[in-house]
């Protein structure tokens, strides 16, 4: 059960049948009253400095303010939430490719499809009626605060029963001429973790980072942004967004490991948008291939991904590879102390390294699991304990590592925070080249798949080899136990799902 820390802190009251009369009932432990303290806290400040920037006018980006962001990815549309994660030109392309060209067709149609199915693949509003946890306590439309004792009925061990939150307004998008609800019909009685949309932006987002590996670190912290955008709103606190993470991460790493999905689902869609792409770029006389076009877009590096808002949390402003996984990497505990040990070996949840399959190619499964060990954060922190392993990886890192193995196929560094790619140094006396490197490719063309960046924060675990194996795999991706790895990981995370109620996420 990945997420099962989590009840370390709270004690739900069992509502198998989703009762409304017990819905979002249960008490605070001992052991959690310094933690979800912590988390209102958080969910505090990051909802109201969000509020203040935006009557201060202050914008994440060229068109929105971070609530208006965070209000456009409440609708849970793919092409809205990632298309600024390829740069305002490639992006534009992207969320063009959803509609219906002049003969009618839908040129992004497979790649939409995939992107809406993944989310439902490992559904979380089970685990939502299990765990139980009252939402954080919105401002009615009236004004009024919800109570988050439920009446006195909750034992908050006290804990402040209602928080100083703010709602963002709904608006007119001028950019895209329509108007934007808010989004908050039903969520105040709804249970809160862990956070359903930030689940489906990791399995929607980790897909699309496959699908387009040059992208893979801005996809990824556009998917963070995402997650975070649900606190801006004050609709999750920090930990829903955490568990949302790690049942995403275990959900797309699932999916990838299924060769048959991978072959007749994922390769299609796959080669939908990069042909797409390319085809947008020729035509607007960037490039003939989708490299040329990538570089004189500038879409990976100055003229790319860009979140200009800041909090206590996420500190710097995100313009390029190197400053989005640092962010990455700050959301990843979104500042809460360690709970546990800190100096635990790495650990890499079985089939975590589908996840790379495309971003390094050439790289066998075990040596991207040492990729996924290195530059993994370090244990101890809150949810780390049950959750396999996914709490700790850094994939924003691991996307965007330079890595270099020996001619024996060692894997000698891993170094975040640049153009994603493999050099292979010759260690055996006249090995030939000192140096050769060894181009990353999704579609056999492509030879650069990363951002140029610095480096990235250090990651906790940097020297440490990963300790859960899953056997030899194929260079290529899963081999025939990839459907056995894709089945383990729907039980561990499904165990805390029932099965009756596979209702639309919030």
């Amino acid at each position: 059960m990945l997420l099962k820390e989590f009840n370390n802190y709270w004690t739900p009251v069992d509502n198998p049948n989703n009762d409304a009369t017990t819905a979002s009932r249960g008490s605070v432990t001992d052991a959690g009253v310094a933690i979800l303290g912590k988390n209102d806290e958080l969910t505090v400040a990051i909802n109201n400095k969000a509020d203040v920037d935006s009557l201060a006018g202050v914008k994440a980006d060229d068109h929105y303010t971070q609530q208006q962001r965070a209000v456009i990815d409440a609708a849970q549309d793919n092409r809205e939430t990632y298309w600024d994660a390829f740069g305002p030109i490639i992006g534009e392309w992207f969320y063009e490719g959803y509609q219906q060209d002049a003969s009618g067709n839908v040129p992004l149609s497979k790649t939409g499809k995939l992107l809406n199915d993944m989310v439902d693949y490992i559904p979380v509003t089970g685990a939502k009626h299990g765990f139980n946890y009252p939402r954080p306590s919105l401002n009615t439309a009236e004004g009024d605060a919800i109570d988050r004792s439920a009446n006195g009925e909750n034992d908050l061990k006290g804990l402040a029963p209602a928080l100083a939150l703010k709602r963002a307004p709904g608006f007119h998008d001028d950019f895209r001429n329509v108007d934007r609800g808010n989004g908050y019909g039903g969520l105040v009685a709804s249970e809160s973790f862990p956070s359903g949309h930030t689940m489906a932006f990791y399995t929607s987002g980790l897909t699309l980072a496959a699908m387009m590996p040059e992208f893979a670190p801005q996809i990824t912290a556009r998917a963070a942004e995402g997650g975070n955008n649900r606190i801006v709103l004050g609709v999750h606190y920090p930990l829903d967004v955490i568990g949302g993470r790690i049942v995403g991460e275990a959900s797309a790493a699932g999916r990838l490991n299924d060769d048959v999905f991978y072959k007749q689902v994922f390769k299609p869609a796959q080669q939908e948008l990069r042909d797409y792409l390319t085809k947008r770029g020729q035509e607007a006389g960037y490039g003939n291939t989708l490299d040329e076009i990538i570089a004189n877009t500038k879409a990976n590096t100055t003229n790319g991904y860009k979140d200009l808002d800041t909090d206590s949390v996420a500190t710097e402003q995100v313009t390029d590879v190197k400053s989005a996984v640092n962010v990455y990497t700050q959301r990843l505990t979104y500042g809460f102390a360690p709970v546990s040990d800190t100096t635990q070996p790495a650990r890499v949840p079985a089939g975590a390294e589908a996840l790379l399959r495309t971003v390094f190619p050439t790289l066998n499964a075990d040596q991207r699991r040492e990729v996924l060990a290195r530059t993994e954060i370090k244990s101890g922190y809150p949810l780390d304990s049950t959750s396999d392993g996914w709490q700790r990886l850094n994939l924003a890192a691991a996307f965007s590592s330079k890595v270099t193995i020996d001619d024996k196929g060692n894997v000698v560094s891993v170094e975040p925070g640049q153009q994603a790619q493999v050099v292979v140094k010759q260690t055996t006396p006249n090995g030939g080249n000192n140096n050769s490197a060894g181009n990353n490719n999704a579609n056999g063309n492509n030879s650069d798949n990363g951002a140029n960046g610095g480096a990235a924060t250090e990651p906790g675990n940097g020297n440490h080899k990963a300790t859960a194996t899953n056997g030899k795999l194929s260079d290529t991706g899963a081999d025939a136990n990839g459907l056995a790895v894709m089945t383990m990981l729907f039980l561990a995370a499904g165990a805390m799902l029932t099965a009756a109620n596979r209702m639309r996420r919030r």
